[in-house]
């Protein structure tokens, strides 16, 4: 099939759940119903069910086939492949579409930064021809404005989409039935990540700090959302649930494995804890900053406005950055300013192609 609308959009839609394909997901209604006309080519392995959207899986020559032949004004990719990129300032050339690029972690700068001279110097190039970059932090653009990047070619746009439509779905009967008689309630997510030999979303962690609060909070609950499609027999998930019996934990927390949407329980909750070794510009964070709950960040990276900060990989300054919030001395949460990437991208896109 031979699109011919104006915007293309290409990018992984769910499942499985995550950051940057729960944002594609949620732009689908505010286009539909800013009345864009788009369509967006969904490179994940499963089929979604929209009528602006196609299924095309994770060929590359599938995907630039249909670029080459549609008639696209402006095409704007979520990748993090520099081959993707390079091709699609190549084709760019002989479509004349606008190339928009946003990058969502570094690993645009590590392209640029690549020891290998040929990836080096095609990321250059694909980066330089594109139209706009959108980096997801100030972090990014100052790294991309220091690989020669032009600043007027530069946005800085937070990923985060607002939950929109059925904003009253029922949390799981599972975690509903933990929640009873606990107080206060805290909510997680991750999976069962190692980096370097780290635990990456701090898992570890947060059974330790649940046993050194339980003392003055003997009903505290920790709920924490478990992606199901990750490796749960590994060695990380084995070490939690020997942890859990050995600090008799196992009416506190609950480890919810499954691909549940994890917004409806930030409603409920009464703070976020996001102990991770490393980070992007995390969706989960904003999500609770958007819903006025309290958030309890590592300092492992730039967090956003809002964030009630700790030392990373000091249990102390964890265990008193918590009290200090479960006891309201501490709540930094009215210093963030809501966002909304849609109602961005959706006037960047009409800025461009109305510019034609």
């Amino acid at each position: 099939m031979i699109d011919n609308e104006k915007i293309a959009i290409v990018g992984t839609l769910p499942p499985p759940l995550g950051g940057v394909s729960t944002s594609l997901e949620r732009m689908l209604s505010y286009l539909d119903k800013a009345r864009v006309d788009y369509v967006l080519y969904n490179t994940g392995l499963n089929h979604y069910n929209h009528p602006k959207v196609r299924n095309i899986g994770k060929s590359i020559f599938s995907l630039f086939w249909i670029m080459f032949f549609s008639r696209h004004r402006l095409i704007h990719f979520h990748t993090s492949k520099w081959l993707v990129r390079f091709y699609a300032v190549m084709i760019s050339f002989i479509t004349k579409a606008k190339i928009i690029f946003t990058a969502h972690g570094f690993s645009i700068i590590d392209s640029l930064e690549s020891p290998n001279p040929i990836i080096k110097l095609l990321s250059k190039i694909s980066c330089k021809k594109a139209s706009i970059i959108i980096a997801t932090n100030n972090i990014i653009k100052k790294s991309l404005l220091s690989h020669g990047i032009k600043q007027n070619r530069l946005c800085v746009y937070p990923a985060f989409v607002p939950p929109q439509g059925n904003v009253n779905i029922r949390i799981s009967s599972e975690v509903e039935n933990f929640c009873i008689n606990k107080k206060p309630i805290i909510a997680s997510n991750g999976s069962y990540t190692t980096i370097n030999d780290k635990d990456v979303y701090g898992l570890e962690t947060q059974l330790e700090l649940i046993k050194l609060l339980r003392k003055d909070f003997p009903n505290i609950g920790l709920v924490i959302y478990i992606r199901k499609d990750n490796n749960i027999g590994n060695k990380l998930s084995l070490k939690l649930k020997k942890l859990l019996l050995q600090y008799n934990l196992q009416n506190n927390v609950l480890f919810h494995e499954s691909n549940d949407e994890f917004w409806p329980f930030l409603k409920i909750c009464d703070l976020f804890l996001r102990p991770t070794s490393t980070d992007g510009d995390a969706n989960s964070i904003r999500e609770a900053l958007y819903f006025n709950k309290n958030v309890i960040a590592s300092n492992s990276v730039i967090r956003t406005s809002g964030c009630n900060l700790y030392i990373y990989n000091d249990m102390f300054s964890l265990e008193q950055c918590t009290r200090n919030v479960l006891t309201n001395k501490t709540s930094n949460n009215t210093s963030y300013e809501k966002c909304n990437c849609a109602t961005y991208l959706i006037e960047l896109y009409k800025k461009i192609v109305n510019k034609e």
